[in-house]
């Protein structure tokens, strides 16, 4: 299946009015909404080993879309909405132009403009209707019932998960991918 193109972005309203600074939103997501965070580190952090306990990936299956895709996997099961999910992806990657043709509509905070698509939580990553395995992955990640919600932003090495305390610990335990429990930012 392919992702969809909403006809407007009125499903992201409540991230563009949260009230979090850009640049926080962008890396953690919607952070203050949630009781539990997690990290699910793409590469170990610096200085620090990946979980012993989980096996590498295969080739052709390292890059972050595919750990993206298996994440969201995990996360069908603490939705109600698997079925109606939001995705937002960053319009400032080179490989946008000539992959997505289509107007999808543009979901902006100060200084990041992203493009919104709906569907499936198991179509992540299928932004049109030719393959895309060199996309990256989605900015932002959400379920209609907004009971997680994944921030991935363009520079860090990890994307931010935020849920409830079940869903994080979970994720946590779990041995397929490198998610650590994480605290949220620290604003004054």
């Amino acid at each position: 299946m392919v992702l969809q193109v909403p006809k407007d972005p009125a499903p992201a309203a409540w991230l563009t009015r949260s009230g979090i600074a850009w640049d926080v939103l962008a890396t953690f997501g919607p952070h203050t909404l949630y009781p539990a965070h997690a990290r699910l580190r793409y590469i170990p952090d610096d200085g620090d080993a990946p979980r012993p306990e989980i096996p590498p990936r295969p080739l052709g299956e390292q890059g972050d879309g595919p750990v993206m895709a298996e994440l969201c996997d995990m996360l069908a099961a603490d939705t109600t909405t698997p079925q109606l999910c939001y995705f937002c992806l960053w319009e400032g990657w080179p490989e946008i132009d000539e992959t997505i043709t289509t107007g999808p509509p543009v979901v902006a905070i100060p200084n990041r403009t992203y493009h919104l698509f709906s569907g499936p939580l198991s179509d992540v990553g299928q932004w049109c209707a030719q393959p895309t395995p060199d996309m990256p992955p989605a900015a932002f990640i959400w379920p209609a019932d907004r009971a997680w919600c994944v921030a991935s932003d363009v520079d860090p090495t990890w994307a931010f998960i935020n849920g409830s305390g079940a869903t994080i610990s979970r994720l946590v335990a779990q041995t397929r991918l490198d998610i650590v429990a994480a605290d949220p930012p620290r604003t004054c």
